[in-house]
């Protein structure tokens, strides 16, 4: 009776000792056969499971065993008797993104009847189109004691979409009596100060955009992935977020003859003529987030990432420069700018997307590939519609925000 009661409580101080050493109690149990290592790796972890993979057998609620990849790495000897035993991983991605920005209205159509113009009765607004575009990421990163790792990570996206309007062919109608009947015109907003005579924005009977964004995101974070489920693995994170991002908007009109009597006179410049807007600006800040893997079998996952920074941002310059659309009247060229403003500006990441990974030479390698759909939301990166507005009429609303989404193709390789 006596030696199984003391069979019993060496039991259960064994079970209590691996639960407080991060060890599972079914480890040893279920072990039937440990997974093989290579050759080259000595020593090596004796495992019952890959990490990483799916958990075999029964494991303790709420234990949360690392889930990194798990290769033999390489031992350091850092003196005073301290060794570090870390592993390297460097990933590459292709990013198939769509760029876009809100407050990117070019201009309305309208009619214009004796050297004024109306909103038509049916009015349609233009606005910058926007498209897909090429971009990467490269990160590296070691994986050191405890399973923590570090890494940083460069994002690189460059794109430039172009618009072209014209107006309508047919004649407009202002109002509802055929004595506004005219001629029709794109009514351009506040991308030129510029003005007419009798104090109204310009028109165009033709209007081309061009929109450019510049834009590298530099990352350096800290993570521990782990179980938190046999299927279900979390890795949050956390670090700082530099951000550089340069805008450039470029609006070019041609004024309806209409507009001087029929023909225009000798005083107005060479058509078009340009509104050229610039925005640059640095942010620093912290980046929290998390990613979740759900395992399924033969290596192959679901997984959805989420992400948030607060970047102090400053806008070291935003401009706008203008032709002047006649010499005779309103004159340029007009020049407005601000510089070294300050703020605050959020960013979130949200991505969905599936993956797949396999270790290779038992556990001296592991390769990684995923694909995913991504979104990028930058809040008030719009200055240069600010910049107009608050010129025109001393107020504006909230910055408009700037955003990206589409495919990203991951490959990661641990050694």
């Amino acid at each position: 009776m006596v030696k199984k009661m003391k069979n019993k409580l060496f039991l259960i101080l064994l079970t209590t000792g691996m639960a407080f050493a991060d060890i599972p109690s079914g480890e040893i149990a279920n072990c039937q056969k440990p997974q093989p290592c290579a050759p080259k790796c000595n020593p090596c972890p004796r495992e019952c499971w890959m990490q990483g993979e799916p958990l075999t057998g029964q494991y303790a609620p709420a234990y949360n065993a690392p889930a990194i990849w798990n290769v033999c790495g390489r031992e350091f000897d850092m003196g005073c008797n301290n060794k570090l035993q870390a592993a390297f991983f460097a990933d590459a991605s292709f990013l198939y993104w769509y760029g876009g920005e809100e407050g990117l209205a070019i201009a309305s159509n309208g009619v214009l009847n004796s050297g004024i113009v109306y909103f038509a009765t049916e009015t349609k607004t233009y606005y910058q189109g926007f498209d897909y575009k090429p971009g990467f990421k490269v990160g590296f990163g070691f994986v050191g004691n405890h399973s923590w790792s570090t890494y940083a990570e460069y994002t690189w996206l460059r794109g430039e979409n172009t618009s072209s309007f014209s107006a309508p062919s047919n004649d407009l109608t202002a109002g509802t009596t055929a004595a506004l009947t005219g001629t029709p015109v794109l009514l351009v907003g506040d991308w030129f100060l510029n003005g007419t005579a009798v104090g109204q924005a310009l028109s165009a009977s033709h209007i081309s955009s061009k929109w450019h964004y510049a834009l590298d995101l530099v990352d350096l974070c800290a993570s521990r992935p782990f179980y938190e489920g046999p299927r279900l693995t979390v890795n949050p994170y956390g670090g700082l977020r530099l951000a550089f991002i340069r805008q450039k908007m470029i609006v070019e009109l041609t004024q309806p003859a209409a507009a001087f009597g029929g023909s225009l006179p000798a005083a107005v410049p060479p058509e078009p003529i340009g509104s050229r807007n610039y925005s640059h600006s640095w942010g620093i800040g912290p980046r929290f987030g998390a990613d979740v893997y759900w395992l399924f079998c033969h290596g192959f996952r679901l997984e959805a990432d989420l992400a948030a920074s607060l970047l102090y941002t400053r806008y070291t310059k935003v401009t706008h420069s203008e032709d002047p659309a006649s010499s005779s009247f309103n004159p340029g060229s007009y020049k407005t700018s601000m510089n070294d403003y300050n703020c605050l500006r959020p960013m979130t990441e949200l991505g969905l997307g599936l993956g797949w990974g396999t270790y290779l030479y038992g556990s001296m390698y592991h390769l990684d590939f995923s694909a995913s759909y991504d979104f990028t939301y930058m809040w008030n990166q719009n200055m240069i519609r600010k910049l107009l507005d608050d010129t025109l009429t001393g107020t504006s609303p909230s910055s408009a925000d700037l955003y990206f989404h589409g495919l990203t193709f991951t490959s990661r390789f641990d050694f």
